[in-house]
């Protein structure tokens, strides 16, 4: 995207229809979007879940058409196990297995669900922050809509400052 900067471009439509992905990419691209040099406009076109919600609160000017939807939920990481498996753990479940390891005294285990608890709890912070100053929800129905995990409507997004206008069509328009 710095090469349409160098070239002059002075707004980009960026659509967006994305189940989401990882917490930390997700973030990189958040912010690296909100520094750019022209006009970012981001349009969901479908459906926006989990961290896909990020790239659309990087837009200066935020669309979503007709019949598409958002969706937040609890954040959950995802830790490779002993058996060398892969498992995404949100946070009641980490706080539930650190209660185990504590009870069976392996503090090996104990630190470790410890570094996962604070990763989980920081990165959450840093969602809730980002829709308190992305969007007009105060930071309890902030919480509240995450802790849901239920989809929710363009005409609700608008409400809630999540886009600024809902989009007639699909069809993208041209730089002024």
């Amino acid at each position: 995207m710095n090469e349409h900067v160098a070239h002059g471009v002075e707004q980009v439509v960026l659509d967006v229809s994305s189940c989401g992905g990882e917490v930390a990419q997700a973030k990189g691209l958040y912010k690296e979007l909100s520094l750019m040099g022209f006009k970012l406009i981001t349009r969901n076109i479908g459906e926006v879940k989990s961290m896909a919600n990020l790239l659309m609160l990087a837009g200066n000017e935020r669309l979503a058409v007709p019949g598409s939807t958002f969706l937040l939920h609890p954040i959950a990481v995802e830790h490779e196990l002993e058996d060398h498996s892969r498992m995404q753990f949100d946070l009641p479940t980490l706080e539930r297995t650190l209660v185990r390891h504590e009870a069976n005294r392996n503090q090996e285990q104990v630190a470790k669900y410890h570094r996962w608890i604070g990763q989980v709890k920081r990165e959450d912070q840093e969602l809730q922050e980002i829709l308190e100053r992305e969007t007009a929800l105060p930071k309890a129905e902030a919480i509240q809509l995450i802790q849901a995990a239920q989809p929710f409507d363009a005409a609700f997004a608008l409400r809630a400052g999540f886009i600024n206008a809902i989009a007639s069509s699909t069809a993208s328009r041209a730089a002024p």
